[in-house]
C-alpha cells in the first residue's frame, strides 16, 4: 500500500534536506521549527517553520529572522500553500545566507 504524506510532512522534509537537522520547539498545538545557520563575519540567520494550524493544514508559515539585515528585511515571513513555493522560500534564505 502506498504512503501519503502531507503538505506538512513534505514541507518539513523539504527543509530537512536542505538546510539539516532543526530543533523541534512544542507550541499549542503542535511543534515549530527552528534552523539557527551560521554565517562567516555576521550574525546567525535564524529560520522558523510552524506547521500547527489544526485550521488550516495545507498551509505552513516560514519566519526569517535576520539581525544583519536593516528595515522589513530584518524579519519576513512567507505562507507556503504549494510545493512550489519551498523552492521559493528556499532561494530567499540563500539570498541572507549570501548576502554581504
Amino acid at each position: 500500500m502506498e504512503q501519503t504524506h502531507s503538505f506538512r510532512d513534505m514541507a518539513l522534509a523539504f527543509f530537512k534536506e536542505s538546510l539539516g537537522e532543526p530543533t523541534a520547539i512544542a507550541a499549542e498545538p503542535g511543534y515549530m521549527y527552528r534552523w539557527v545557520l551560521h554565517r562567516k563575519f555576521r550574525p546567525t540567520l535564524n529560520i522558523y517553520i510552524t506547521l500547527d494550524s489544526p485550521e488550516l493544514p495545507d498551509i505552513a508559515h516560514v519566519m526569517i529572522g535576520d539581525p544583519a539585515a536593516t528595515g522589513s528585511d530584518a524579519i519576513q515571513s512567507f505562507v507556503m500553500r504549494h510545493e512550489e513555493d519551498f523552492k521559493a522560500v528556499l532561494a530567499r534564505i540563500r539570498d541572507h545566507l549570501d548576502a554581504t
